[in-house]
């Protein structure tokens, strides 16, 4: 587990680091790895403008790579898909409300938000009582993986990451969460205990 509570930090850094030349071995650099590397005329670039939608599909992006890289860390270093989206949800959790408190419509209200972030999401409620709620959503994710892996995590791997949030979620709600894929769509269950 101590490699998880790490594994963002270091990836975030790599990458960034990296890409702000901080990969760089020169004793002669100028530059530290968080600042652009120097240049002579600014007017010589000429950035891109990008449309909310471009913004949206590459924070999408990110989301992916730096979820699906951090578990393949995860499991490279001991911790599998199991341990890691645990860990991730018993995170989490303490942000949904007080221990014990939840409700089946809350969860999948908040499901349903979080999804939302994700162009394309297709969502509705099967059935809704008191006691259980029960929806149907896309897997507008499912693109990012084609017929690979992404960073070394398939899609039905992360397809059990997403169960396994949501799992230790509800359980610490004191409720059940159910998830199972459906061709293309997730069925998600949620019970009062």
């Amino acid at each position: 587990m101590k490699y998880l509570r790490n594994v963002l930090c270091i990836t975030t850094l790599s990458i960034f680091a990296a890409a702000c030349g901080g990969g760089d071995d020169s004793s002669t650099s100028t530059t530290t790895p968080l600042s652009p590397p120097p240049v002579a005329n600014y007017s010589v670039i000429e950035l891109p403008e990008l449309t909310d939608d471009e913004n949206w599909q590459r924070a999408e992006f990110h989301i992916m790579s730096f979820v699906s890289v951090s578990a393949a860390y995860a499991e490279e270093h001991g911790d599998g898909i199991e341990e890691y989206g645990r860990w991730i949800g018993k995170q989490f959790a303490p942000g949904w409300g007080e221990e014990g408190s939840g409700t089946p419509a809350g969860l999948i209200r908040g499901w349903y938000r979080n999804a939302a972030a994700w162009q394309g999401l297709e969502f509705e409620v099967l059935e809704a009582t008191d006691g259980i709620v029960k929806a149907r959503s896309n897997r507008p994710w499912a693109s990012y993986f084609d017929e690979e892996d992404l960073f070394g995590l398939t899609e039905g791997e992360f397809d059990r990451l997403v169960a396994l949030i949501y799992d230790e979620i509800a359980n610490y709600l004191g409720l059940d969460y159910e998830q199972a894929v459906d061709g293309d769509h997730l069925v998600i269950t949620v019970r009062r205990r």
